[in-house]
């Protein structure tokens, strides 16, 4: 013990209790021999509600508050899930964290389920990263602690500074715990014990062990970096080409030319499907939804074609479904539309035609923006299942609801129904699923499942 701190509570949650452990390589063999297994493939950080088990935290591959991610932006700096086991027990008597229906994926997003995290993340992960640097190395980077400071435990305090601090107390630095110069001359100091002479020989040999595996991961990720920045370079080079960066009247040329074919395709199968009998849609609907997805492909090629190789037209590749979503947004919606995104930190990969996946997410925005919305929000679940549309513009005058999605059946006047039945047959080509619902206050939420997606 360094360190104990007393606070003021100044957050919305209440009665919720952490206890987390760090397991060094010691720890994890100890573990294996008296569990009969490898903590990893045990669990992590548990939680549960009112002594229940909430799952999928504390599942080896459940990553519940993107630490992963944090440990690639600093290899010895920050912890991965893998590297701890704990658990999380709330008193929940009011129900303000609510399971989601599955009862097996978590609670639902809100103010509540947003605080725990920034409270793990600020007041149990960051202290325990910063601790374990200076008990294995001596000096904690993230706290910009230098070899040659002295009151070290004054330097991890002031990360609390922003807190109201109630009571405080403060205990010596272990000896392997010195700051890394000052470990080499209590080497040489006479009162200094054989026992932890020995201890702190060993600790040393643990920074250097440490230090040569960090220079060989950084060396690793310059090397993936350079290889990033190359292939970025030649799909720079490539796009110059098509487009001659020195002649932009082309490219707004070649913008115009691609928005005006796709309004006149969409047009002329809108009008085609309203004039038609029900024998004739239910003959000839498959034929104009494969040349509506077409139009509606070309639309998603004027946005993308500064961005994206042109080999990539047909191609299903690995995406990073969130960064991906929030870069096509900046080019899909141009409203006075209040837009939210809450992405969370955790990315999630998806292998998908980007061209079609842009159809999916216009028809979802024009949808919208043909009933006049003042509000899009779009948000992912909290486990990464799947992300949420929703917009002020309920309720759906469908019944049942779910028959938004066949060809033909709309909500709007006039309308052919194909801008929800590409949706949904893109989904399904996927492996995704697409459900709607009215919400209150006036609210309509669309629902994208990954489900067993690629």
């Amino acid at each position: 013990v360094i360190y104990s701190l007393t606070m003021e509570n100044h957050s919305i949650l209440n009665d919720v209790f952490f206890k987390i452990y760090y397991l060094n390589s010691i720890a994890k063999n100890n573990f294996k021999r008296l569990m009969g297994q490898r903590a990893k493939e045990y669990g992590s950080i548990f939680l549960y509600k009112n002594n229940f088990r909430i799952f999928p935290y504390g599942e080896p591959d459940f990553d519940s508050f993107g630490l992963n991610l944090r440990k690639g932006q600093g290899y010895n700096r920050f912890l991965a899930h893998r590297e701890l086991l704990g658990w999380i027990n709330i008193v929940d008597r009011q129900n303000h964290f609510k399971e989601v229906s599955s009862r097996d994926r978590g609670f639902v997003s809100n103010d509540y389920t947003i605080s725990l995290e920034k409270i793990y993340i600020e007041l149990i992960q960051r202290p325990l990263e910063s601790y374990m640097q200076l008990v294995r190395f001596g000096e904690s980077e993230i706290d910009d602690i230098k070899d040659d400071e002295n009151n070290v435990i004054d330097k991890l305090l002031k990360r609390f500074k922003k807190f109201e601090i109630i009571e405080q107390e403060k205990y010596d630095i272990p000896k392997t715990a010195q700051p890394l110069t000052k470990r080499f001359d209590l080497l040489n100091y006479n009162d200094i014990k054989p026992e932890e002479k020995k201890a702190i020989q060993k600790n040393l040999k643990q920074v250097i062990s440490e230090t040569k595996k960090e220079i060989t991961q950084v060396k690793k990720e310059n090397k993936e970096v350079e290889q990033k920045a190359q292939k970025l370079q030649e799909q720079v080079v490539v796009t110059e080409r098509i487009l001659e960066k020195e002649n932009p009247e082309r490219q707004k040329m070649l913008f115009h030319e691609l928005g005006k074919v796709a309004n006149e395709l969409n047009g002329a199968t809108e009008a085609m499907f309203s004039k038609m009998s029900s024998f004739e849609k239910e003959k000839f609907g498959e034929v104009l939804f494969s040349i509506r997805k077409s139009s509606d492909k070309l639309s998603s090629i004027k946005k993308q074609i500064l961005r994206i190789n042109f080999e990539t037209f047909s191609k299903w590749e690995e995406v990073e479904i969130k960064s991906y979503l929030k870069s096509y947004l900046d080019y899909a919606l141009h409203s006075n539309v209040s837009l939210n995104l809450d992405f969370g930190i955790q990315k999630i990969n998806k292998k998908i035609n980007i061209y079609d996946f842009g159809v999916l997410i216009d028809n979802l925005v024009l949808n919208a923006l043909e009933r006049n919305p003042t509000l899009i929000n779009i948000y992912f679940e909290e486990d990464n299942s799947g992300f949420n549309f929703v917009s002020d513009t309920g309720p759906v005058d469908i019944e049942p609801i779910e028959d938004i999605f066949k060809l033909g059946i709309s909500s709007k006047k006039g309308g052919s129904g194909m801008g929800m039945y590409i949706c949904y047959k893109i989904c399904k080509d996927f492996g995704w699923e697409i459900s709607v619902s009215d919400l209150d206050n006036n609210l309509v939420k669309f629902k994208i499942n990954f489900g067993d997606g690629a």
